[in-house]
C-alpha cells in the first residue's frame, strides 16, 4: 500500500474484512442447518483437511494430528478433541503409525466422504450463485488476489513468531469445532 493513503487503504481494507465476516458468521450457521447439522463448519473443515493430507500421502500412512494442528495453527489438544468427534461419528478411523506407536495416522472413512461430497455440493452451489454475475475475468481475478492476500498474510505470520506463538496457545482464533447435535461432555470436551 502507497504510504500516503495506507491509512485510508487500511481503514477500507479493515471495515470489508469485518463486513465479510458478518456474513460469513450467519452462512457458517445457515451450514449447519442443512444436511451437515451433525457437524460444524469447524468440523468439516478438520474432516476436509484429514482427506487432502491423506491423499497428499498416499501410501505413507495418511494424516497425524500433529499435521492438523500446525495447518490450523492451534494447540494439539485442540485438534485431539475436534479428532475425537470426527471419530465418535464414524467419519475418521484412527490407525496405529507402525512406526511410532504413540501416533496414530487418521484416514477418512466412506461416510466421511459422503459428508465431504454433501459439502462440496453445498459450497459448490453457493458459489455458483454468488458469482454468477461476475465475468469470468472477475472471478479469476478475485481468486488470485485472494490467494495472493492469504499468501502475504501467512508470511506475515511468519516473519512475526512471536505473534504466530500467542495466537494458538490461547487458541482465541482457532477454528469452531462443537456440532450442533452435541451436548453434555461431548460439547464440553469441544469447547
Amino acid at each position: 500500500m502507497a504510504s500516503a493513503g495506507a491509512k485510508d487503504a487500511g481503514e477500507e481494507l479493515r471495515e470489508q474484512l469485518r463486513d465479510l465476516f458478518k456474513v460469513l458468521r450467519p452462512l457458517r450457521h445457515q451450514v449447519a442447518q442443512g444436511e451437515l447439522a451433525a457437524l460444524s463448519p469447524g468440523l468439516v473443515g478438520v474432516l476436509s483437511t484429514v482427506e487432502k493430507v491423506s491423499v497428499a500421502r498416499a501410501g505413507a500412512g495418511g494424516c497425524h494430528s500433529k499435521d492438523l494442528a500446525d495447518r490450523f495453527a492451534v494447540n494439539p489438544s485442540t485438534i485431539s478433541r475436534a479428532v475425537g468427534a470426527l471419530v465418535r461419528h464414524g467419519l475418521v478411523r484412527r490407525e496405529e503409525d507402525p512406526t511410532d506407536k504413540r501416533a496414530h495416522f487418521l484416514t477418512v472413512t466412506d461416510a466421511g466422504r459422503a459428508i465431504l461430497a454433501t459439502a462440496d455440493r453445498w459450497y459448490d452451489e453457493m458459489f455458483r450463485d454468488t458469482l454468477s454475475r461476475w465475468s469470468p475475468d472477475d472471478v479469476t481475478a478475485f481468486i488470485a488476489m485472494l490467494r495472493r492476500f492469504t499468501n502475504e498474510l501467512d508470511g506475515y505470520l511468519d516473519r512475526c513468531p512471536a505473534r504466530r506463538s500467542c495466537g494458538p496457545e490461547s487458541d482465541a482464533d482457532a477454528p469452531e469445532l462443537t456440532g450442533p447435535e452435541l451436548t453434555g461432555p461431548e460439547l464440553a470436551a469441544l469447547n
